[in-house]
């Protein structure tokens, strides 16, 4: 550097800068990571935009912690929406909707004598981002309350059936930390199967590629969140997900 600011001078110098600042431009322009958007009606929606969704099928859900010492699995046969159900538009397009799962029970050796508070699992209202598979380029998956762990999902209140005493995991352990979606949106439809899974996969979002925070129930780190539904917009309107 010092040859050529001797050679070219004070304009050597500013040359050598100019040019290193692009290059490092360019490096960050080349690292930018994609986001996601939603499109309905084959146009994006834009941002401040929304459209309200509602559910069409119930599938089985399960949770699998552990309270007491002693896991446990909850299966749940239906869900039902609280309040509404909203997509944003944006880059990256958002969601938000509140769920409670329902026809809930334990599964297993607890099954005799635990039960799970008026069959129901109430989730907390949830705030969902658009985000991309790392490992599969221009596929979109749904992030649902990324957070620290620290932060709560819902709980699961669990008691004993009848008089007993033999239930091993009475109480209302936490669901904490976030859970992925993959999104069957290969191409546009009225209707959009979300399926749930609590697995750590990778995804990327703005300022580079990271796991999803681990998910717990009770005592038990990382615990199971799975299931699915089937959405539709209260329009009719064909909808996906597009990375670009």
């Amino acid at each position: 550097m010092a040859r050529f600011a001797n050679k070219y001078g004070l304009a050597g110098i500013l040359l050598a800068f100019v040019l290193g600042t692009s290059l490092v431009a360019t490096s960050s322009a080349m690292a930018v990571i994609k986001n996601g958007e939603w499109e309905v009606n084959k146009l994006i929606l834009a941002k401040g935009s929304e459209e309200q969704y509602v559910l069409k099928s119930n599938t089985n859900f399960t949770f699998t912690g552990e309270e007491n010492k002693t896991k446990f699995q909850v299966q749940c046969t239906g869900v039902k929406i609280q309040g509404m159900a909203k997509i944003f538009g944006g880059n990256p397009g958002t969601n938000s909707e509140q769920f409670t799962m329902t026809g809930c029970s334990i599964t297993g050796a607890e099954k005799a004598e635990c039960e799970v508070a008026n069959g129901e699992v109430k989730l907390e209202k949830m705030e969902s981002e658009i985000v991309e598979n790392e490992n599969v380029a221009g596929e979109g998956l749904l992030v649902f309350r990324e957070a620290p762990a620290q932060v709560r999902l819902g709980t699961v209140g669990i008691k004993q059936v009848g008089n007993g005493n033999g239930c091993k995991v009475t109480g209302c352990p936490n669901m904490k930390g976030s859970v992925l979606a993959s999104v069957a949106s290969e191409k546009a439809e009225v209707e959009m199967k979300i399926t749930f899974n609590s697995a750590l996969i990778k995804y990327v979002k703005v300022g580079g590629a990271k796991p999803v925070g681990s998910f717990e129930l009770g005592e038990l780190t990382p615990a199971e969140f799975k299931g699915s539904i089937n959405i539709e917009l209260t329009t009719k309107a064909p909808f996906k997900i597009v990375i670009k």
